[in-house]
């Protein structure tokens, strides 16, 4: 659905991929593409992407993204939210929005002014997101070395905003030997001081010897110009659509290279406002949450017993439940 209003200047992409599962559930991403194709091809990826996050984490959701074109620091309005509202109100309720990239849960409430229904207007999902990609970080080192110590293992996190910073606070507590950076200098800085982290510059995390590269920023971490100096055993991270194209992951599998799919390891803020919609409480949410390392474990099992990547194994998973509801019907 293309959203267009001269008024507020709002120019916006809402994708619904799939309702099998149920409501499709999927962020308002609000950046400055360079063009209506690059935002159009963005919203597709990432709703697709929700869709089978929402269907490998086992929930009852379907997949779907919504991304506004347009600097969020200058161009966000009060008025150009609940213009938003209307659009989404309009797909009743097909289409559940929560917080992304340049949103906030503030915007979120604004849009439900005008929205019946809305998500990540309680508390921040971002702690969880965290905690399911330090269950994928952790089931990955057991997957390697047989145990789930992550005491001198070196990570580096690319991007410390709200999820990275979180992230980076546990494997700091749990030992790790940290080397981060973001695009916002001061930010890594200031996380690094706290933590007692290295810091390098946003274009040489990828290069870093590490055990762990945890991409936490934006997708496409993975690309032919990052696979040439990647230097590390494990890809593991938040960011969505971390392989720029397929290819890549495949170039992953062949060097042996153990991948978290990206809407797996992430699921943990689709899995905690899953669990808010059923009422459920902190520690019954967290242990659901850690279930992520229980889910990429099937995965990177079926993977060497088939010799396919890992992301082509969870695909195929999310899509055998998919099936599973559409033969029964």
């Amino acid at each position: 659905m293309l959203c267009h209003d001269k008024a507020t200047g709002l120019k916006a992409v809402i994708a619904i991929h799939d309702t099998t599962l149920g409501p499709a559930l999927g962020g308002v991403r609000m950046v400055p593409y360079a063009t209506d194709d690059e935002a159009i091809r963005d919203a597709l990826r990432l709703a697709k992407g929700m869709t089978y996050k929402a269907s490998l984490a086992g929930l009852n959701l379907g997949g779907g993204k919504s991304v506004i074109i347009g600097d969020p620091g200058r161009d966000k309005s009060e008025a150009l939210l609940r213009t938003m509202g209307r659009f989404i109100q309009t797909l009743g309720g097909r289409y559940i929005p929560g917080i992304d990239s340049g949103t906030t849960q503030d915007d979120l409430r604004v849009i439900g002014l005008e929205a019946e229904r809305v998500s990540c207007v309680g508390e921040d999902p971002s702690p969880r997101t965290a905690l399911g990609v330090y269950a994928a970080i952790v089931a990955a080192i057991r997957h390697l070395h047989g145990t789930p110590d992550l005491a001198g293992m070196r990570i580096a996190v690319q991007g410390v905003g709200h999820v990275g910073a979180a992230l980076a606070r546990m494997l700091v507590r749990d030992g790790a030997e940290l080397v981060i950076t973001d695009v916002r200098m001061a930010l890594a800085k200031q996380v690094a001081n706290e933590l007692g982290a290295a810091v390098v510059e946003p274009d040489a995390i990828v290069s870093v010897p590490c055990d762990v590269f945890a991409p936490c920023a934006l997708g496409d971490a993975i690309n032919d110009d990052s696979l040439k100096v990647l230097d590390a055993a494990i890809v593991a991270g938040a960011a969505n659509n971390v392989l720029a194209v397929p290819e890549h992951g495949a170039e992953l599998h062949r060097r042996g290279v153990l991948y978290a799919p990206d809407y797996a390891a992430n699921a943990g803020g689709i899995i905690f406002l899953a669990e808010e919609m059923l009422g459920h409480d902190a520690p019954t949410t967290d242990r659901r949450v850690m279930t992520i390392g229980d889910t990429l474990a099937t995965v990177w099992r079926r993977s060497g017993e088939e010799d396919l990547p890992p992301e082509v194994v969870a695909d195929r998973m999310a899509e055998e439940r998919i099936e599973a509801i559409h033969s029964a019907d």
